[in-house]
């Protein structure tokens, strides 16, 4: 109870300071609601309540000035993920546009790829095709320039990988091409066995929750344009939707 007043009182003066201990139960309950058998183990309002108070911490602890653009893009995911599947839209569209200064195209894939992943994650919740897309295409040259055919196993694979994934949801969301959903899933794969390559911790992380979102997307009762399953147009913006998982 403490430790709630304290943040309270401190959003009364507008002077946050996160504690580490309050960051950690934050952790826990975002990644508990995360968790495969979530379901299975709490009620879909205990998981919409975890994923709001977890990401409204993240984004209060997105308020500090002294956090690397690390920490700010991995807490700025964690809240757009938490506060789209607690059926908070607007928050996770207003902590995207709080961190775009630390999406960046310039300097290539060599300077970006520490955080690459991370950035095309907090990308693909903002929907920003743009972004996704000058990247895979700085990537795609990369590999030419250096002579090989692709990037698959190598430490620049796991975020190709997430990127090309995320362009492919976006895709499927536009166009309800079911080619561009199987394509994602296939490619969020090898990110997670490990064969896109190596090393990338916070890929895989990523790639987790995109996996999460493109499982929503398939089941049949999700159709986000007359071009998939049964020819109707679903009246709920489709990645708010999918976002809330299938408990919504």
């Amino acid at each position: 109870m403490g430790t709630g007043a304290d943040v309270e009182i401190q959003a009364v003066r507008d002077a946050f300071d996160i504690s580490d201990d309050l960051l950690i139960s934050a952790w826990c309950l975002h990644g508990a609601a995360s968790a495969a058998d979530a379901a299975a183990r709490f009620s879909p309002e205990w998981q919409r309540r975890a994923f709001a108070v977890s990401a409204c911490v993240f984004d209060l602890a997105l308020t500090g000035t002294d956090r690397a653009a690390r920490d700010r893009l991995t807490l700025c995911f964690a809240a757009q993920v938490g506060y789209r599947r607690a059926g908070l839209d607007p928050h996770g569209t207003a902590v995207y546009r709080r961190v775009t200064e630390l999406l960046s195209t310039d300097g290539g894939p060599v300077d970006q790829i520490g955080t690459l992943a991370l950035q095309a994650g907090v990308a693909f919740l903002g929907s920003d095709t743009t972004l996704l897309g000058t990247w895979r295409r700085q990537l795609d040259a990369f590999a030419a320039d250096v002579g090989l055919a692709g990037l698959q196993s190598t430490m620049f694979g796991p975020a190709r990988a997430v990127i090309t994934a995320a362009s492919s949801l976006l895709a499927y969301l536009r166009t309800g091409n079911r080619t561009q959903l199987d394509a994602a899933q296939t490619v969020l794969t090898t990110v997670l066995d490990l064969s896109a390559g190596q090393g990338d911790h916070d890929a895989r992380w990523v790639a987790a929750h995109l996996s999460q979102i493109a499982d929503g997307m398939g089941t049949p009762s999700v159709c986000p344009t007359r071009g998939c399953t049964g020819g109707r147009r679903s009246r709920v913006p489709p990645l708010r939707y999918l976002l809330k998982g299938r408990d919504a």
